[in-house]
């Protein structure tokens, strides 16, 4: 996770994705969503000794791209955008503002998955992606994806 596995133990969230059509096996996709990371308990007690907040940092991730299917069912995809954050943390441990929940970040993520269709045209979409956020340092992250198409 770049510099924040120092930090944060872990993420969750949640989005939804819109994906366009542009030929057959090529659609764009925007997205937006929302996600916490939550403290380590080490920095969750020096925070609380200096009376910093212990909030998980929250951030809003926009972002457009393409999904590509390299062969029925299976994709490549790639989006680029924003993650604003929406959680200020504490000041005194964390001095880079990609990992303190402060400003807006340059956000990148590469992906693979498979869609596997089910009844018309809804399908169960699983993959994996790297995302990272990157304003004055790096936060990175390694999310795994299960979403219901309709």
């Amino acid at each position: 996770m770049g510099d924040a596995k120092d930090v944060y133990s872990f993420g969750f969230g949640g989005s939804g994705k819109i994906e366009i059509p542009a030929t057959k096996s090529f659609f764009i996709t925007v997205t937006a969503g929302y996600t916490s990371f939550y403290l380590k308990d080490n920095i969750k007690n020096t925070l609380t000794a200096f009376g910093g907040s212990t909030n998980p940092a929250g951030y809003v991730p926009l972002k457009a791209g393409g999904k590509y299917y390299i062969i029925p069912l299976f994709y490549v995809e790639g989006e680029i955008g924003a993650a604003i954050g929406v959680q200020k943390l504490s000041p005194f441990l964390i001095t880079n503002n990609t990992l303190s929940g402060r400003g807006t970040a340059f956000a990148y993520a590469p992906g693979v998955g498979v869609s596997i269709p089910l009844i018309g045209k809804s399908a169960i979409d699983a993959g994996v992606r790297y995302e990272g956020w990157s304003q004055n340092g790096q936060l990175g992250q390694l999310a795994l994806r299960v979403a219901y198409k309709f």
